[in-house]
């Protein structure tokens, strides 16, 4: 007669429920693991862009890339910088999900570094703002992440075959913007080019000086991550070609500032401007802003 025994019901339902105990436990954590890999990844994606950015001044005199867009809202300064990277796959961040069609970017141009020229059209290079006119390079914002950025490609900032019109005609389709969307010099909250009925949205999270009433009373285009696209943070790129991540209340967005020690107006007639790189925001000295003065 055999003595072996089998595992009993209670037994097995009592594995099971251990199995889904440590389940519930490991699978949030690896789903961090996994967020987290992606915002490193994005991070790595604007370092490349970051050395880009540095090479491109140093071969146009200081001058920073402008985009093609003759009003001066920087669209079309990922072309630009192209060259320098020679692939499309850096410009999108793997946690964007937003992209419908072609080879966008995830990632937008502080257009406080155009010098708003008289209309031009969509060709040339732009005026722009040179690296020693700078007064804090290493706390200016340079390039910030955005979601809605589709059907173009970064490589020639051209739509597709079979999507609608031209980007160059539209004047690039890379995106730029002062990081709080609010319209200025006639402009879109943030110019660019997206799908047909698509809207572009800042990814950071809510930047430091936007409250609810701003975001509601249209200062701002943000997508619905209030805490940033990575846990709680973005990444950006600062003019010095360095990318770091940060969160959203350290970063000062709005147009250039007046003065190196304004602080941070969110509500300056209706044109909000950000701290100066010498000013005051949140008790302490910037650790982020869009302003270059």
């Amino acid at each position: 007669m055999s003595d072996k025994r089998g595992f009993t019901l209670i037994e097995l339902l009592v594995v099971i429920a251990i199995i889904a105990i440590l389940a519930a436990i490991l699978f949030p954590v690896f789903a961090q693991v996994r967020e987290k890999a992606r915002s490193i990844s994005c991070l790595s994606n604007e370092k490349q862009i970051g050395l880009a950015l540095t090479e491109y001044v140093q071969d146009y005199d200081e001058h920073f890339a402008a985009g093609v867009n003759g009003y001066g809202g920087g669209s079309g300064w990922a072309g630009q910088l192209y060259p320098y990277v020679k692939s499309t796959g850096v410009f999108h961040c793997p946690d964007d999900t937003t992209i419908i069609g072609g080879n966008p970017s995830s990632y937008a141009l502080n257009n406080n570094v155009v010098i708003n020229p008289s209309y031009t059209g969509c060709t040339g290079t732009l005026g722009s703002r040179t690296l020693s006119t700078l007064n804090a390079p290493a706390i200016t914002v340079m390039i910030f992440e955005v979601a809605g950025s589709s059907n173009y490609d970064v490589s020639t900032e051209d739509s597709p075959v079979g999507s609608p019109g031209s980007t160059l005609t539209g004047c690039g389709g890379s995106p730029a913007g002062d990081g709080l969307g609010q319209p200025t010099y006639g402009l879109p909250a943030i110019s660019g080019y997206t799908a047909t009925g698509g809207t572009l949205t800042i990814a950071t999270g809510y930047m430091g000086g936007v409250v609810a009433s701003d975001i509601q009373g249209g200062y701002a285009t943000y997508n619905n991550q209030p805490n940033g696209r990575h846990q709680q943070g973005a990444n950006y790129v600062f003019a010095d070609g360095h990318a770091k991540w940060l969160r959203p209340s350290t970063v000062s967005p709005g147009l250039n500032a007046f003065n190196t020690t304004d602080p941070a107006n969110p509500t300056n007639g209706g044109n909000p401007t950000a701290v100066g790189t010498s000013g005051t925001f949140n008790g302490a000295s910037p650790v982020a802003t869009f302003s270059f003065t």
